[in-house]
């Protein structure tokens, strides 16, 4: 599960490993955390689901 938009040092190092790291785990879900699951169990299409990240992203540096 990601960290709440706007938690700058719970966001820092999912930032850091860059943007399609972070596109990859919004859409396949973690293997590491098995809460996450693939596409946040939504509907979106991927472009939509990206867009959802850039936000919260943005929101969070």
């Amino acid at each position: 599960m990601a960290p709440g938009v706007g938690d700058k040092a719970a966001w820092a190092p999912r930032i850091a490993k860059g943007m399609d790291a972070l596109y990859h785990t919004a859409i396949n879900g973690s293997t590491v955390n098995p809460v996450m699951m693939p596409r946040g169990g939504s509907p979106l299409k991927d472009s939509e689901l990206k867009a959802v990240v850039d936000h919260m992203v943005a929101q969070s540096k």
